[in-house]
């Protein structure tokens, strides 16, 4: 998959999701190259483009958004397919994906990076350091959680590390706190569209932990969101 900022962030948009999600639904969660169900995992499908994306084709409709031209392959199936078009990214980018809460941030990550990517991500470090669920972030180890986020922050600053690509996810609704944060890590911006409504919807359908409480997160940041 291409890297370029401008592609990343057409691959948030809603457009994008909602085509990918008719396509998967209309494959049966099966990946077409390999014949694997994935249907009670479709996050580990990745609609692919047959024509590839770049920067020129992107604004044709004919091929971004032609469900023609889209396929549905599994993660494995679709690196093996990058082998071997000899496709090389380019190495040492970065991406912020932001967005409100339940809008898909983290499952946007798992299908696009790959071995040798590095991820942040405040919610996965929380988990690694307490026993406490997934979502509560235990206000005892905030301040050693939060730090560890900044040290990993600084080796992305200063690209340290072998790694080939850094995603860095959080909500980051205010403009100006999004636009100091890519500076600081020479990074690009994306944005996983979703309306309120859908958010909401997702988390009262969700079992991943997430109370209630999660829908005050939901509207607070629609109330503080900056394009």
């Amino acid at each position: 998959m291409a890297r370029t900022p401008e592609l990343q962030r057409f691959y948030g948009t809603k457009a994008w999701q909602d085509l990918r999600k008719v396509r998967i639904i209309e494959e049966h969660g099966i990946c077409q190259r390999c014949g694997k169900d994935f249907s009670a995992d479709p996050s580990q499908l990745i609609a692919h483009h047959k024509e590839h994306l770049t920067p020129e084709n992107l604004s044709d409709p004919k091929v971004a958004l032609n469900p023609e031209n889209v396929e549905i392959v599994c993660t494995k199936c679709h690196a093996h397919y990058h082998d071997n078009r000899g496709y090389i990214r380019p190495p040492r980018q970065v991406f912020i994906v932001y967005g409100a809460p339940m809008s898909g941030k983290s499952t946007y990550v798992r299908q696009n990076a790959e071995d040798g990517d590095l991820i942040v991500d405040l919610d996965s470090i929380f988990q690694c350091i307490t026993p406490a669920p997934r979502y509560y972030h235990t206000e005892q180890v905030k301040r050693i959680a939060f730090g560890i986020r900044d040290y990993l922050y600084d080796q992305i600053r200063i690209r340290n590390g072998a790694w080939d690509t850094a995603w860095v996810i959080g909500g980051l609704p205010r403009k100006m706190e999004r636009e100091r944060l890519a500076a600081r890590l020479g990074a690009s911006t994306v944005l996983i569209e979703c309306d309120k409504a859908e958010c909401h919807k997702r988390l009262y359908n969700c079992d991943d932990g997430r109370g209630l409480e999660w829908g005050e997160y939901i509207d607070a940041w629609f109330r503080d969101f900056q394009a």
